[in-house]
């Protein structure tokens, strides 16, 4: 899908986060977003990053 100059595209059926990925992450994860690292990052982690939260709202996380 293309809008307004960004481009979304589902890659596959499987979970891009699961209770399987690490033991402190919990069950109920919401929100997984995969983007491109900025090229004004400093020192990126990763070309791209995926954030994403549990369901106890405590902290944003970062994969």
């Amino acid at each position: 899908m293309t809008d307004r100059g960004v481009r979304v595209e589902r890659v596959g059926d499987t979970l891009i986060i699961t209770p399987a990925s690490h033991p402190i992450i919990g069950t109920d994860i919401q929100g997984p977003s995969v983007i491109r690292a900025p090229a004004w990052l400093a020192d990126p982690l990763g070309r791209y990053p995926c954030y994403f939260a549990d369901h106890k709202g405590s902290f944003i996380r970062l994969a």
